[in-house]
């Protein structure tokens, strides 16, 4: 599991607070996303590398590296959910022939834009955007969703759409966050 996936304890408290009180939705608001994320964009990067240890894009690198273990890791298309600033991206791109990275911060975005990582990058919900990739038949080789999906109460329905974009023997690789307690 990955640490932390805010870039301050006070971020992490502002989510868990939302959280509170978003218990009947199946994800928390768009809006409040999107304003929290565009305000830590500038920072981001040193803040999580740097102030919290954030381990999640290794890790996930690690992982998707040992399940190629016997054959040579290369992907078609990479889908990076969630991107943000491109940090999950960074270890897989010389893996990658194709990278598409979605974030709902307009902002995020932009810091990502800035590092050359991605082929495509696209301000979207990523529930709506796997939906509509379904849709067109589009197939990604591997979808990675680095700290995403603890902003979903239910991960079926993210996860059923994400298995619809995966290609035949391609992977969907995750991290999650882990608490004490309930």
């Amino acid at each position: 599991h990955a640490q932390a996936a805010g870039p301050s304890d006070h971020h992490g408290a502002t989510v868990y607070l939302m959280r509170l009180g978003a218990r009947a939705m199946a994800a928390m608001p768009e809006g409040y996303v999107r304003a929290l994320f565009d305000g830590y964009a500038p920072a981001f990067d040193k803040a999580l590398t740097e102030g919290l240890g954030y381990r999640a894009p290794e890790l996930l690198f690690s992982a998707v590296q040992a399940a190629h273990a016997r054959a040579r890791m290369k992907f078609g298309s990479v889908l990076d959910l969630g991107c943000g600033t491109g940090l999950a991206a960074l270890p897989f791109r010389p893996f990658s022939d194709w990278m598409v990275g979605v974030d709902l911060s307009a902002a995020m975005l932009a810091q990502a834009r800035g590092k050359g990582l991605y082929d495509r990058l696209i301000e979207a919900e990523v529930q709506r955007y796997l939906t509509e990739e379904a849709k067109i038949g589009a197939r990604y080789h591997l979808v990675l969703a680095a700290d995403v999906f603890m902003y979903f109460d239910d991960l079926g329905p993210v996860l059923r759409a994400a298995t619809q974009v995966v290609a035949p023997a391609g992977a969907l690789a995750f991290s999650v966050e882990t608490h004490d307690g309930d």
